[in-house]
């Protein structure tokens, strides 16, 4: 017996979609982690898509390349912390890193590919500390990220 279950309306999901886009005036990048938290990765992605979002953001490498294997090719933006062996995977996958570490960065400017700086402005759960993005800047300058994000 079934004790619960979610009706996903698409339609509704586009249509809210297009008011948040509409007012943020800005191209989206809609969350999609955690399989769109339930509703469907993949489904949800492709609904999106119509509305022209700039991207799409994930929280590991596998949610990056499931995408990729659906067929999404607008940037995908990995938005947990990385070990530095899975940046070779990003890299295959066509996907960008959120960075926070000077040896990740270093690494990764050697692919030349875009990167996301990710900022810990006080929660303490990822990115460099704000306090000491200024000890990156000869990083930042050689390697500019494509943008910068924190987590409120």
């Amino acid at each position: 017996m079934t004790r619960a279950w979610v009706d996903v309306d698409l339609g509704a999901l586009r249509r809210n979609g297009a008011a948040i886009a509409t007012r943020a005036g800005v191209p989206l990048l809609p969350m999609v982690k955690a399989d769109a938290y339930g509703l469907g990765a993949a489904r949800v992605a492709r609904v999106l898509e119509e509305l022209d979002p700039w991207g799409f953001g994930v929280a590991t490498v596998r949610e990056g390349e499931e995408l990729r294997r659906v067929g999404i090719t607008r940037p995908i933006v990995v938005f947990t912390p990385l070990l530095l062996s899975e940046l070779d995977a990003v890299r295959r996958a066509r996907l960008r890193p959120a960075l926070e570490s000077r040896e990740s960065i270093q690494r990764w400017a050697a692919t030349r590919e875009p990167w996301h700086l990710s900022i810990d402005t006080g929660m303490s759960r990822a990115g460099v500390r704000w306090t000491d993005v200024p000890d990156l800047r000869d990083l930042l300058e050689l390697s500019p990220p494509e943008g910068a994000f924190t987590h409120f």
